[in-house]
């Protein structure tokens, strides 16, 4: 947990587009983990909400989330749960992914 938590802390510091963490602690048996709140929606509630993406808005999205991944692999890391609940939306459709 502590390795994981460093990693997210280190990826925060390298994109505006990674959730800042503020914390992290075992209490009770429990981890958590204390990030930034973005407030917005998941691409998941903003499709659901909107009309379908053009091609010229999908490529938007993409090329935002593909940002994310090049900063998360070129750490030697693997995102393991990209979905559209994951991934959120917000101001000005800015993609921020949700660790």
């Amino acid at each position: 947990f502590a390795e994981e938590a460093k990693h997210l802390e280190n990826l925060g510091k390298q994109t505006t587009q990674i959730p800042t963490l503020f914390a992290y602690f075992t209490e009770d048996q429990r981890q958590y983990l204390i990030q930034e709140f973005i407030d917005g929606l998941t691409l998941e509630q903003w499709l659901k909400q909107n009309k379908p993406l053009s091609e010229d808005e999908i490529w938007y999205v993409l090329e935002r989330l593909l940002v994310v991944l090049k900063v998360v692999h070129s750490n030697n890391i693997i995102h393991r749960d990209i979905t559209a609940v994951c991934e959120q939306i917000y101001h000005k459709n800015k993609l921020v992914n949700g660790f």
